[in-house]
């Protein structure tokens, strides 16, 4: 994945988005990628398979979703 970094003197408003569609074969499941503190924006992954039947989408602090 490619990292990149905007810097900013104003404050960046953000919002997580994660989404998952239940279909009659199983599940679809898509999010955004950026990342963001006051005044930088990064790409970060926000879904991890935990196993065959289980995907876990992450919302919040970026240092608690690197710990995956």
């Amino acid at each position: 994945m490619k990292h990149i970094e905007i810097y900013s003197n104003e404050k960046i408003q953000s919002l997580t988005t994660v989404i998952a569609i239940r279909c009659k074969e199983g599940a679809v499941l898509a999010s955004d990628s950026q990342g963001s503190t006051p005044t930088l924006k990064y790409n970060v992954k926000k879904l991890f398979n935990l196993g065959t039947d289980i995907t876990l989408g992450c919302a919040g602090d970026g240092y608690d979703i690197d710990t995956f």
